[in-house]
């Protein structure tokens, strides 16, 4: 389901609770890292590089340079066990890119400042479960 900024954010105030007294007037909270949410065609991309690199994989598609592509989709780095301490460690790519000849590649649009060691343990996890997978930070 694809929404538009409106019927978004419509969701989410209904979702809110009431404000309390001492945090009306306070400043919204921004991204540490300076990123501004932008939105493109219903989808909510968590930084205007991201949507830009969006904009152009939808490009790609539409010139057939690439099958297609998924945005948002979810990955299992680890499997879990039974408990709660060892659940599974998910990732979540911003786009996976599928080309023409059947293979894939997994693209994360970060700054260099964004580049944190979890997102680092992520990537070696997911690197040795698909070893022919490449994966790219852009």
């Amino acid at each position: 389901m694809r929404w538009t900024e409106e019927e978004y954010m419509a969701a989410l105030a209904k979702r809110q609770k009431a404000v309390p007294i001492n945090d009306i007037g306070k400043k919204k909270k921004t991204n540490k890292y300076g990123a501004k949410k932008t939105w493109r065609d219903g989808i909510c991309f968590d930084s205007k590089k991201e949507a830009d690199y969006y904009s152009k994989l939808k490009l790609e598609r539409q010139g057939g340079l690439i099958a297609g592509y998924i945005v948002h989709g979810k990955m299992i780095c680890t499997t879990g066990g039974d408990s709660s301490e060892e659940r599974a460690t998910t990732y979540e790519p911003d786009f996976v890119v599928l080309h023409n000849d059947g293979t894939y590649e997994i693209i994360d649009t970060k700054s260099e400042a964004t580049v944190t060691p979890v997102f680092k343990n992520k990537m070696k996890a997911l690197k040795e479960k698909f070893p022919d997978v490449e994966i790219h930070v852009r």
